[in-house]
């Protein structure tokens, strides 16, 4: 008896959504336009078309289709399908539709035959696709019901029309990686419910609109990749609900506004790649949720204020190229949250602090192309999270710490060009995942068979020369093959006297061009009794200002070469610059 009831029970069921469905029927013409969609976009070779082209009154049913309660399609979500071709003009006929995400696709769109009826739209979003047609944002602009709007990577051009700011409920508008022309619109400001602005890999130029800042409900502003200009205004650090705030990669010069402390929810600012000066304020310091910073290549100058300790959020710091000097602040040693600290290419001097032992969460340490003395700190051997490890281009001496080999999960150790000292023996074998190991240009000694045939299985490996602790009074200018390019030289004749000169290799900000450029970073004069049995191997012309070599070293050829006075832009430091032209300029 039970059996039976349990039988009967499920026929009901089954009769009870069978007549669900039946009675589900959408308009004909939104089920045509439907079948439309399918034939003309390939649908046999979608990812996933489950239920498509089912009898009448499945169409609810369908892969990607909602409908009202009503029985009105409302939400189309096809994002990343394999759809290709072009949508038909009876698309238009799904007239009840609030929701189209067609993005990751390879779809032809033209907005005039096939989104300008659909007055209902809350949400578009048809990123990734192929070329939008039919004046894209100027139809857009009148679907007065949108809250998102994401258009990114469609080939769209020209200027962003003012007529965008009629779209009152517009929560998001993201047009990135475009080919988008012309100034920001201030009009802009007025989208008053506006949580996100993403306009990042245009072409956009101009500065960046002081009305920006009366989007009190934005959260994330991201202008990176354009060509804007200008100072980053004062008036920013009113958005109380920004989160993050992108500016990399533009031409914003100036000093970094303190008024940005203000900014009380703050997770990520990344103001990289621009031309900002007067340094880093310590106001940032105040910043209480900020996880990330990014300032690198800026002409900043200055210190790292030891304000930026106070940051106990922060995961990522990025300070590299920003014309740093002074020694690295020990305070950092208490940013526990830190997975990644990059202050490369920086003039920062002094020792590596012991404490940084304590970043147990880093990831990556990168120092190289700095000043740095004084040995390594065997403390870095507690670094169990560290996959990346770079020290080279330093002064660094001592002998490489054993602790080091505790760490197993690095990959990429350069301590090059230093004047490391000692035998390795044992210090890497517990670093069974490392697959890059650079220790060329130091005074190491490899003679212990085991270690080198260890190496082996290394993907990149560079021991090369163990030989930057030689005598510096060889009679040879000497081009050090690093990153930086810097060039000592022994002997310099200049109006009857001689010098020992250290040339520091340059580089300009948003560097470009093809010439090498070095700046005079150190100069001793040497005494008379010193003798040198040969021509000196460079010569200075008082009147020409040419530095002229008459043997300079470089990969295991010594030949002559001549450098020219060079005037560096108005952010360098002061002091004698030179640069190097080659022969066809």
């Amino acid at each position: 008896m039970s059996r039976l009831l349990s039988y009967c029970v499920v026929a009901i069921c089954y009769f009870s959504v069978t007549l669900q469905i039946a009675q589900a029927a959408i308009p004909d013409a939104e089920r045509n336009a439907l079948i439309a969609l399918y034939n003309n976009t390939a649908g046999d070779l979608w990812v996933s078309h489950a239920g498509w082209l089912g009898e009448s009154g499945t169409e609810c049913y369908w892969q990607g289709v909602s409908c009202s309660e009503d029985e009105r399609v409302i939400e189309l979500s096809l994002s990343t399908n394999n759809l290709k071709g072009s949508l038909s003009t009876e698309f238009a006929a799904l007239s009840q539709l609030q929701k189209i995400d067609l993005s990751g696709n390879r779809l032809t769109i033209d907005l005039v035959n096939n989104i300008e009826q659909l007055t209902q739209l809350k949400h578009l979003d048809l990123s990734a696709n192929g070329a939008l047609t039919g004046k894209p944002l100027e139809v857009v602009a009148g679907l007065s019901e949108l809250r998102y709007l994401n258009l990114s990577m469609t080939w769209l051009n020209g200027t962003i029309p003012r007529e965008i700011a009629h779209l009152s409920h517009l929560q998001a508008l993201i047009l990135a990686v475009n080919d988008l022309t012309g100034d920001i619109p201030a009009e802009l400001s007025e989208l008053s419910e506006l949580k996100e602005l993403d306009l990042h890999q245009n072409k956009l130029s101009g500065s960046i609109p002081v009305e920006l800042s009366h989007l009190s409900q934005l959260e994330s502003l991201n202008l990176s990749s354009n060509e804007l200009s200008g100072t980053i205004p004062t008036e920013l650090g009113e958005l109380s609900q920004l989160i993050a705030l992108i500016l990399y990669d533009n031409q914003l010069s100036g000093a970094i506004p303190t008024e940005l402390a203000n900014l009380s929810e703050l997770e990520e600012l990344n103001l990289s790649h621009n031309d900002l000066s007067a340094g880093i304020p310590a106001e940032l310091g105040g910043l209480s949720h900020l996880q990330e910073l990014h300032l690198s290549a800026n002409p900043l100058g200055g210190s790292i204020p030891v304000q930026l300790a106070e940051l106990s959020q922060l995961r990522k710091l990025t300070l590299n190229n920003n014309l740093l000097s002074d020694e690295i602040p020990v305070e950092l040693a208490q940013l526990s949250q830190l997975t990644s600290l990059n202050i490369t290419d920086n003039q920062l001097s002094g020792s590596i602090p012991k404490e940084f032992g304590e970043l147990t969460q880093l990831t990556r340490l990168k120092f190289f192309s700095n000043q740095l003395t004084g040995s390594i700190p065997s403390e870095l051997g507690q670094l169990s999270e560290l996959i990346i490890l770079h020290f080279g281009d330093n002064q660094l001496t001592g002998e490489i710490p054993q602790a080091l080999g505790q760490l197993s999960k690095l990959k990429v150790l350069s301590f090059e060009h230093n004047r490391l000292t000692g035998e390795i023996h044992t210090q890497f074998d517990g670093l069974s995942v490392l697959s890059s190991l650079s220790l060329n240009n130091n005074c190491l000694d490899f003679t212990d068979d085991n270690f080198v045939e260890s190496l082996s299985g290394m993907r990149a490996l560079d021991l090369g020369s163990q030989s930057s602790c030689q005598d510096p009074q060889k009679n040879t200018a000497i081009l050090k093959e690093t990153r930086r390019g810097d060039i000592h030289i022994p002997y310099l004749r200049v109006n009857g006297k001689t010098y020992e000169v250290l040339l520091k290799r340059f580089y300009p900000i948003a560097y470009r061009g093809d010439n090498i450029h070095w700046k005079l970073e150190e100069i001793t004069e040497l005494a008379a009794e010193i003798g040198i049995q040969d021509k000196p191997s460079t010569e200075y012309g008082l009147a020409t200002g040419v530095l002229s070599f008459h043997k300079i070293h470089f990969r295991e050829q010594t030949f002559a070469a001549e450098l020219q006075p060079y005037t560096p832009p108005k952010y360098a430091v002061k002091g004698f610059y030179f640069k190097y032209v080659p022969n066809d300029q």
